[in-house]
């Protein structure tokens, strides 16, 4: 099998505390921090790229993704400790660090989720992955939101609302409308000062009046315009 080594995240990787990615991912922070973070009852499911700051954990654009992929795996109420194995065995047999972030289980990933519930006799994970097509009900349409760097294939983007991309190499990775650099908060907070003219915020930024109500709406189901 192949050996992973821990190689730090070079610069454009992406930053997220972990209560701003549970907000994208939409579960509960406490929960997403038990997922990078051991304690003496278990093992985390995944090991952060970023080492924690006077404890303090944030997670890179590749961990994010990860962890999306387990928030729609737990939909197939798969649990975590089975998607832990599963994830550790893929790193292990297929080399990558990241396996969740792979271009593979885009184009090939059944197969791959199969072979490593089988290298780790997890019959009750391949149940559940072959049944009633959970996998390509559940799973296929998020995967179907990530772009790839076909150079290295790993995701690249994530098209995670409308018009709304999280690129880790725009803006440091915060959410922007897509095909600029102009963060979604940005434009949402322009929108409501400028009396909630969609057409006065797209002229200022050279964007789309969908592009702006796109931006608001993304930022308000974020939970991140207050009373707005």
């Amino acid at each position: 099998m192949n050996t992973i080594t821990y190689t730090p995240p070079a610069l454009g990787a992406g930053a997220y505390a972990i209560p701003e990615a549970a907000r994208y991912l939409k579960i509960g922070a406490g929960r997403l921090r038990s997922w990078f973070v051991a304690d003496t009852q278990k093992q985390s499911a995944f090991l952060a790229d970023f080492k924690p700051i006077e404890g303090c954990t944030a997670i890179s654009f590749y961990d994010l993704v990860d962890s999306q992929v387990a928030v729609q795996l737990r939909g197939m109420n798969i649990s975590m400790q089975r998607i832990r194995r599963v994830y550790n065995a893929m790193k292990a047999g297929f080399g990558l660090r990241h396996p969740f972030c792979s271009e593979l289980l885009f184009t090939d990933g059944k197969d791959l989720f199969l072979k490593s519930a089988q290298a780790v006799e997890d019959a009750s994970f391949i149940d559940i992955l072959t049944r009633q097509h959970y996998f390509t009900e559940v799973l296929t349409p998020f995967l179907g939101h990530i772009d790839y760097d076909h150079a290295v294939g790993m995701a690249q983007r994530w098209h995670i609302f409308p018009n709304v991309v999280i690129d880790p190499r725009v803006f440091f990775g915060k959410p922007v409308i897509e095909g600029s650099r102009i963060s979604t908060y940005t434009l949402a907070r322009e929108y409501i000062a400028n009396g909630n003219d969609s057409d006065i915020v797209a002229d200022l930024y050279d964007v789309s009046s969908l592009q702006v109500l796109s931006a608001f709406e993304f930022e308000r189901d974020m939970g991140n315009l207050g009373a707005a």
